[in-house]
């Protein structure tokens, strides 16, 4: 039986980010704590003179994975919050080499990887050789269909009709997050479609930060941001790369 260790990222206290060092001992510590193990192994481990990457690799090698005696589980949740962060690349390299690990040290075998993420890996991480979201199973949650908004909206207790529907799909173009939030704001909000679509136009009830948080992504890669206006204006990319990302 699995063991599954769940970390939300998007609850994790400012003062955690502010170095890869603060970052990894908190990490270490979550996955022990909830393993039931003992936090104090995390201290003992980060007394040495290496690197917060290879202090939490030994911690897993010498103490984590010889004492569970089960397959860990270790799911990640929300790992978008570390965009900008000064470590993310650090981060994500170390999460692909336990990954390649496993290849080579039956002991990873025991540890699978689950990330979810509401970013393009692109934005995660620029080298995609240390990428972790280019290898494995990939599951992505494409666009919603008709007959997936109409459930949706029924789980909501049908607050639209079926032209309506079509109107919503059309107008949001099926976006899952979208979607839900329109449908939240009509039974919440108690307003109709129309009234739900002029204020959406002016960016309210957060549907603007939705585009907000993705200018804020491109607000340090100046290539894409560029690019992202080119293809708006002109309608094409002259960087295969660049375009992809």
């Amino acid at each position: 039986r699995s063991k599954v260790v769940y970390l939300d990222l998007q609850p994790v206290e400012p003062r955690y980010l502010a170095s890869l060092d603060q970052f990894l001992h908190y990490f270490a510590t979550s996955i022990v704590t909830q393993l039931r193990l003992d936090p104090a192994e995390v201290d003992k481990a980060w007394r040495g003179g290496l690197g917060a990457p290879d202090k939490t690799t030994y911690l897993f090698e010498d103490y984590i994975l010889p004492t569970v005696d089960a397959q860990i589980v270790l799911a990640l949740d929300e790992v978008d919050r570390l965009l900008g962060a000064t470590f993310q690349d650090t981060f994500f390299g170390l999460l692909r080499y336990w990954h390649n690990s496993r290849a080579l040290n039956e002991l990873w075998e025991q540890l699978d990887l689950v990330l979810v993420i509401s970013t393009e890996p692109h934005l995660l991480i620029k080298d995609v050789t240390q990428s972790p979201f280019n290898v494995g199973q990939k599951i992505r949650l494409d666009d919603f269909d008709l007959a997936q908004v109409q459930e949706l909206n029924q789980r909501y207790r049908s607050p639209l009709g079926t032209e309506q529907l079509t109107d919503l799909l059309t107008f949001l173009g099926g976006h899952p997050f979208l979607t839900h939030k329109a449908l939240y704001t009509l039974v919440t909000e108690d307003l109709s479609l129309p009234a739900l679509k002029s204020v959406l136009a002016d960016g309210g009830y957060s549907f603007g930060d939705h585009l907000r948080r993705y200018l804020w992504y491109l607000r340090d890669q100046p290539e894409l941001r560029d690019a992202l206006k080119r293809i708006m204006r002109n309608g094409d990319c002259m960087d295969e790369s660049i375009f992809y990302r």
